[in-house]
C-alpha cells in the first residue's frame, strides 16, 4: 500500500472505510482504431505526421536518414519520391490544423 500522506485525504478516508473508489475509464470504446489497408504515399505522409506531433519530434526528422531508411526497410520497393519530407509533413500539418480550425469554428457558431 502506499504511504498515506501520499493518498489524496479523501480517497485515503474511503479506503479506511472500505468503500470502493472509483477508478479511472479508458477511453477504449470511445475512438475506432483505423488501420490501413492499403500502401499510399498520402497514408505514410499521414502516419510520418501523426509521429512527429505525437512524439513531440522535430519536422526535421522526415529529412533524417535514419527514418527514411526505417520506412524503406518496411517497404522495400518503396521509392525515394514516395518518402514524405520535412516540408510536405509541415504543410500536411498546417493543413491539418486548418481543417480543424474551421471545424471548430463551426461547432462553436452553433
Amino acid at each position: 500500500m502506499a504511504h498515506w500522506r501520499a493518498i489524496p485525504r479523501n480517497i485515503f478516508e474511503a479506503m479506511k472505510e472500505g468503500k470502493t473508489v472509483l477508478k479511472q475509464k479508458t477511453l477504449d470504446g470511445v475512438f475506432e482504431l483505423k488501420v490501413p489497408k492499403m500502401f499510399t504515399k498520402e497514408t505514410l505522409l499521414d502516419v510520418v505526421t501523426k509521429f512527429i506531433v505525437c512524439d513531440d519530434q522535430a519536422l526535421l526528422l522526415a529529412d533524417k536518414p535514419t527514418l527514411r531508411n526505417c520506412l524503406v526497410i518496411m517497404r522495400p520497393k518503396m521509392r525515394q519520391n514516395e518518402l514524405p519530407s520535412s516540408y510536405e509533413v509541415s504543410m500536411h500539418l498546417h493543413n491539418k490544423f486548418v481543417d480543424w480550425m474551421k471545424q471548430l469554428k463551426a461547432v462553436i457558431a452553433v
